[in-house]
């Protein structure tokens, strides 16, 4: 597959919003989740640490702790993932806050992989204040994924950011993020997703935060949202149709690992009700 252009997404996305057409990614941890994705009709795939992961049978949030480890996978996962993809973007998801790492060189080596472009995951966003400037004294603060997508949208790469709260998607808006997307935190449901989620107040109002930052900050972006409750397209159409400048949905486990929990779950147990009648 050769990398999708952003100018060419960009005119996708605005044709799928005349047509009143919610605007879908979907996460992919292996390959045959990505070639199923595409036939689909996702409009972008992200791979990150938490998409492999949980095709490991562990959930998302486990990616958090694996900060070094999760931009060596990229590079492992692009000949598994990038071949079969035919027309769809692929996005790498980019610790930014690796110590080591070089985040101009990181942007450059996912672009030569043939990734068209970058996310910020796993992400620091979700920390509370308290942790968020601790962390931002040492160098790792939720400020170096600002940068990441600031420094790849002057590459003129496909930028999504995953932001928490208003501030960061207002500062990803104006850093130049094609996406930003509203992450109502760890999906619940599946076999490994958490049991408990923000009330129907909470993302409404976190949500509705987060669209006006963003917009208010640049009009056109395009603003997503993801996780919580948020786990099958019926509660995802819902929440579009009542929070206005809702774009569409980024699918994280809602759209890997629950749905293929499902299938498999089901098709095991119809094998295991199979009878011998003996002769």
């Amino acid at each position: 597959m050769g990398k999708v252009s952003r100018e060419v997404l960009l005119h996708r996305v605005a044709k799928l919003k005349a047509e009143n057409r919610a605007i879908i990614a979907t996460g992919a941890g292996i390959g045959i989740t990505a070639r199923c994705q595409e036939v689909a009709g996702s409009d972008l795939i992200l791979v990150d640490m938490a998409a492999r992961m949980r095709m490991a049978g562990f959930g998302a949030m486990s990616a958090n702790f694996a900060v070094k480890r999760a931009n060596s996978l990229i590079a492992e996962l692009a000949p598994e993932i990038l071949p079969i993809v035919e027309h769809t973007p692929v996005l790498a998801g980019v610790a930014a806050t690796e110590p080591f790492a070089d985040i101009r060189q990181t942007i450059r080596e996912c672009s030569e992989c043939g990734y068209s472009g970058v996310f910020n995951s796993p992400s620091v966003g979700w920390n509370d204040s308290f942790n968020a400037k601790n962390l931002t004294r040492v160098g790792l603060g939720y400020d170096r994924e600002i940068e990441l997508i600031a420094v790849a949208h002057g590459e003129n790469l496909i930028t999504l950011a995953r932001c928490y709260d208003a501030w960061q998607a207002g500062e990803m808006a104006r850093a130049g993020a094609d996406f930003i997307v509203a992450d109502l935190g760890p999906t619940a449901g599946g076999l490994s997703g958490v049991k408990t989620t923000l009330d129907h107040d909470e993302i409404r109002k976190l949500t509705e935060s987060i669209v006006r930052a963003a917009r208010g900050e640049n009009e056109s972006v395009t603003v997503l949202c993801t996780g919580g409750p948020l786990a099958a397209p019926r509660e995802v159409e819902l929440l579009l149709n009542s929070i206005a400048g809702l774009d569409g949905f980024y699918g994280g486990s809602a759209t890997d690992s629950i749905p293929m929990e499902q299938g498999i779950i089901s098709v095991a147990q119809g094998f295991k009700q199979t009878r011998l009648y003996g002769f």
